[in-house]
């Protein structure tokens, strides 16, 4: 009885020599017998017997079988020369006297393939790619009885086998994989028969290498030009550059020449310089400045290749000043200067303290930190103001100023101040069965709360009052601050009594209420007549910043009197005063004339005027006059009744 212990498959070329090997050595006592079966169903024939053919078997087989191998050895291999169609079969290998029994099915290659060939390859046998895409390499076979096996091999290690065609795909591909040998070959595996092959070598698309900048670090001034190039090299096709500026990533390439591309036939790869020529702002200092490369190897994959660097750029500073609110209880109060500049080491210059209107009242050393000299509680308001501190930091600005300055305000809170001109004014005057509007001027930050007038002592009730009306309302008067005259926002509290009588010439007193203490200032109001409205009130001339007005006196009602001009900007809400002369009571009256002046270029300003006497009598207003300071368009005067 015999076991079968081995089943092989073995190949063989039509017209070839195949040998069928039997895997058992014939000792003297044992022998080696070959048959061959058909097919499943057809009987198996002895085909040998040792080393002697069957006679019995057709002759055109008997005649190209052969028993082969080293006899001596014990091999009894068979060879079949001129293998044909009819050959195939089930060939059975026996050792008699043991169990050794080796199946070897023979398949005849009929045809081999008639030709194998790798797709998408030139007559320059390049296979293209784009690096970091996948790779994807197909060859096939022509024809082939059995169906032949493809064998894909990469730099000569085998990647992929399959029947009549073959696919392998490299996923992301990289430099390292250029220029790579491909070899496809067409054959029987089973019988090491690769009879056709076809050769190709990777050719990529090379992105560019990271773009390398031409310094290490990048530093400029701000609007001076930045001149900076960049280098990209190792691209197939040739790249080129880009500059991204910020973090909005503002392309301002447009602001750049490229060189033309150099090319390295050792590695068939380019070369790129781009310069840049670019004003920086200092909104981008500490930004990312971005170069980068693109070719046809990276614009599918959303973008290039970018190296960046930190810009450095110096500037003049920009100076802001605390603004701080205080009281007049605060003894101790301070002004702070913060400069913001590249570099940020500063030298500081002398702080100026100055108005609500621009006007200079004080200097002090400069330093970052300006404490206020001390003065009297109720006189600490006299603090308020503007505070213009200027520093450098050896940057010139767009402007070639070395010194850059910068204010904020400054509030102390205190009770309310009569102003000066209200405190010449303890004698006002009225006239007989007429109106009069006795008035003080306040200066008071926080604005009072309310306020009350008194008669000789006793409250008046102005509310719904035929006799008496109260108001108040903004007004602009000159002060002297700190030893400075100059304008300053105050209030005008004003009360109107009706019809006076005889009896109506007495004390009156106003008192103004806020978080302060409260404040009391006494009228005293006299009978007095009241001057006439300035007559013929008119523009003599204009020029840039002023104009000149002209006007008639008329009656001073027994007093000497002053005439006073209001101006303002058409449109705004706050009247400038300033005086314009005096008349004496026993000076000839003439015409006057008076030059406005620290005007606005080409603006329309609204004057009117009005005279007032020592009895502190006030006429009313003239009508508005507007006119125009000079400009590039043509001055025009209108006259308007309000």
């Amino acid at each position: 009885m015999h076991e079968l212990i081995k089943v092989e498959a073995v190949s063989g070329v039509k017209g070839s020599i195949v040998q069928l090997k039997c895997p058992y050595n014939a000792a003297d006592e044992n022998k080696i017998v070959w048959f061959i079966k058909k097919s499943e169903t057809s009987p198996a024939t002895q085909i040998t017997d040792g080393l002697n053919i069957n006679p019995s078997l057709p002759s055109d087989l008997k005649s190209r079988l052969t028993v082969t191998g080293d006899h001596a050895a014990g091999e009894y291999h068979l060879s079949i020369s001129d293998v044909r169609e009819s050959d195939a079969g089930t060939y059975t290998c026996i050792l008699y006297g043991t169990v050794g029994v080796t199946t070897l099915q023979l398949n005849v290659i009929t045809n081999i393939p008639t030709s194998v060939s790798l797709e998408n390859v030139g007559l320059d046998k390049k296979l293209n790619g784009k690096e970091g895409q996948n790779l994807i390499i197909r060859c096939s076979a022509v024809g082939g009885n059995p169906v032949p096996d493809v064998k894909l091999l990469i730099s000569e290690s085998v990647v992929a086998v399959s029947k009549q065609s073959v696919q392998y795909t490299l996923s992301y591909v990289n430099r390292s994989h250029d220029g790579q040998n491909i070899q496809c070959m067409a054959g029987y595996e089973e019988m090491h028969y690769y009879p056709l092959n076809d050769t190709a070598r990777i050719y990529l698309k090379l992105k560019p290498y990271p773009p390398r900048f031409s310094s290490d670090s990048v530093n400029t001034e701000e609007n001076k030009p930045l001149v900076i190039s960049c280098t990209s090299t190792g691209s197939r096709p040739k790249a080129s550059i880009y500059w991204l500026l910020g973090d909005g990533k503002t392309n301002i390439t447009a602001y750049a020449t490229q060189l033309p591309p150099s090319h390295d036939p050792t590695t068939d790869t380019y070369s790129v310089t781009s310069t840049l020529t670019y004003s920086m702002h200092r909104i981008y200092n500490g930004k990312y400045m971005i170069c980068g490369a693109r070719n046809e190897a990276t614009l599918e994959q959303g973008g290039g290749v970018e190296t960046s660097k930190t810009l450095n750029i110096t500037y003049a500073p920009d100076i802001t000043v605390n603004s701080s609110t205080y009281t007049q209880n605060d003894a101790i109060r301070k002004v702070i200067c913060n400069p913001s500049g590249n570099p940020n080491i500063y030298t500081y210059h002398k702080w100026q303290h100055k108005s609500r209107y621009g006007e200079i009242i004080r200097e002090f050393n400069g330093n970052k930190t300006l404490t206020l000299p001390d003065v009297p509680v109720l006189l600490r308001y006299q603090d308020s103001g503007e505070y213009v501190c200027s520093a450098s930091n050896g940057i010139i600005d767009n402007e070639n100023k070395f010194k850059q300055t910068g204010s904020g305000l400054v509030t102390v809170r205190a009770q309310p101040v009569f102003t000066s001109d209200t405190i010449d004014r303890v004698k006002q005057f009225g006239e007989i069965h007429k109106t009069v509007d006795i008035y003080i001027n306040v200066i008071s930050d926080p604005k009072f709360t309310s306020f009350v007038w008194a008669r000789d002592g006793t409250s008046i009730k102005t509310q719904n009052s035929a006799k008496y009306q109260s108001s108040s309302s903004p007004t602009i008067v000159k002060d002297t601050i700190h030893g400075k005259e100059v304008q300053l926002y105050s209030y005008n509290v004003t009360l109107a009594i009706n019809d006076l009588k005889a009896e109506d010439f007495v004390n009156y007193t106003v008192t103004l209420k806020s978080g302060f203490p409260d404040v009391k200032f006494t009228i005293a109001l006299e009978s007095a007549s009241i001057p006439d409205i300035p007559g013929n009130f008119s523009q003599r001339d204009t020029a840039f910043t002023s104009f000149t007005v002209q006007w008639d006196p008329g009656s001073d009602g027994v007093y000497k009197q002053t005439f006073y001009i209001q101006y303002r900007v058409q449109g705004s809400s706050e009247w400038t005063i300033v005086a314009a002369g005096d008349e004496d009571i026993n000076e000839q009256r003439r015409r006057r004339t008076y030059e406005v002046r620290n005007l606005q270029e080409g603006k329309a300003y609204e004057l009117r005027m009005y005279a007032e006497n020592t009895a502190m009598k006030r006429s009313n207003f003239t009508d508005v006059l507007i006119v125009f300071t000079k400009s590039s368009g043509t001055n025009c005067i209108f006259l308007m009744l309000l």
